[in-house]
């Protein structure tokens, strides 16, 4: 499912400060944002599909491109 970027990384964002994750997820959360971002190249406007995003760099270990 496509999302708005800037709802994702709102929601992880504040999942992470209200203490939803475990302390050893919340590395992976922030990484994620991070990813995010570099994806859109900084455009939060765009439409993503996180799920996605989520599998090619936590699941298969993609890196990006520089």
């Amino acid at each position: 499912m496509k999302l708005k970027a800037k709802i994702v990384v709102m929601s992880h964002l504040s999942d992470i400060q209200d203490g939803v994750f475990q302390d050893s997820e919340i590395n992976d959360r922030i990484s994620f944002v991070k990813i995010i971002i570099l994806h859109c190249n900084g455009d939060l406007n765009k439409e993503i599909n996180p799920d996605e995003i989520w599998n090619d760099f936590f699941v298969k270990g993609k890196t990006f491109k520089r």
